[in-house]
């Protein structure tokens, strides 16, 4: 999940300068926190963790929908609930519980939207593992919000995975 989370931080900060987006920094925290809801399910549900991540190998089905049927929410919403109690701003709060659902995210949708594309390229890249070996489908919405050309995915993601491995070698 380190990876995949590295990966997806990388990606919303590529996918930021390639926009001009003027808060890069904070698109790189919203990506790095945007599956913060795994990880509590991880330590503090494992065994109910345990039966998703089975439904998921046996079924071939996203986390998400395993989520959804077995505990009755996903791992976006206990991501935004984290988020509140630790009182993190309403943006990242709204990035986190909406990268799933760019288009409900009201006023952070063009912040949803970079980090729904980059959870996708950093899946269609294999950096790391968001719980299933699923590409999750793009949000047309959000693809249309972001005005990106099919060009500048391909440069994005040549950025992403240069941007990956240098920090993987620094950090090993």
């Amino acid at each position: 999940l380190w990876d995949h989370s590295l990966g997806c931080a990388i990606g919303a900060k590529a996918i930021g300068n390639f926009l001009r987006h003027d808060k890069q920094e904070e698109l790189f925290v919203a990506g790095l926190l945007h599956d913060i809801g795994k990880i509590v399910e991880m330590m503090f549900l494992p065994d109910e963790f345990a039966r998703i991540t089975e439904r998921v190998r046996a079924e071939g089905v996203l986390i998400s929908s395993a989520e959804q049927e077995l505990l009755g929410c996903t791992h976006a919403d206990i991501g935004r609930l984290l988020a509140e109690r630790w009182n993190l701003p309403a943006k990242l709060v709204g990035v986190i519980a909406r990268h799933h659902t760019p288009a409900a995210a009201g006023s952070f949708a063009i912040e949803s939207s970079i980090v729904h594309l980059a959870d996708i390229l950093t899946r269609a890249l294999d950096l790391g593992s968001g719980g299933d070996d699923k590409v999750p489908p793009l949000d047309k919405a959000a693809w249309e919000l972001l005005e990106l050309k099919p060009g500048a995915v391909d440069a994005i993601m040549a950025s992403m995975l240069t941007e990956f491995d240098d920090i993987r070698s620094f950090l090993s």
